[in-house]
C-alpha cells in the first residue's frame, strides 16, 4: 500500500512514473536478520539451519529426492545463497552504510 501512495504522489506532484519497483520483504538495510549463530550455522550447516529457519523448504527439498538429486539441491543452493548475500549486505551496511542520501524527500 505504501508503494501505490508513493508512486501516486510520484505521479502527481513530479509526474513521474516508476517503470518496475523491487520490494524487499525484510529489515532495513543495515539490520543483520541472523544472531551469530543463525549465520554461522548459514554458512557450516545449510540443510540444519534450514530445518530450524524454514522447514517446509526442507520437506520440499526431501520430497524432490534430498541429497544428490540436483533439483533439490538447486532449491537449497538458490535459497540459502539469496539469504547469504542478504546477510553479508546488511553486515557490511551496519559498520559503513553504503548509501548515498540525496538532499530531498525521495531517498535512493
Amino acid at each position: 500500500q505504501f508503494m501505490a501512495l508513493l508512486a501516486y504522489r510520484l505521479k502527481q506532484e513530479l509526474n513521474l512514473e516508476p517503470l518496475v519497483v523491487f520490494a524487499n520483504d525484510g529489515p532495513p538495510p543495515n539490520v543483520p536478520t541472523l544472531s551469530e549463530e543463525g549465520y554461522r550455522m548459514l554458512c557450516e550447516d545449510v540443510l540444519g539451519f534450514y530445518r530450524l529457519f524454514q522447514p517446509d523448504t526442507v520437506s520440499q527439498y526431501e520430497k524432490m529426492g534430498g541429497a544428490g538429486n540436483r533439483a533439490a539441491e538447486a532449491l537449497i543452493q538458490k535459497w540459502s545463497r539469496g539469504l547469504r548475500l542478504f546477510e553479508e549486505h546488511a553486515r557490511r551496511a551496519a559498520v559503513r552504510a553504503p548509501y548515498h542520501k540525496f538532499d530531498c524527500d525521495l531517498h535512493v
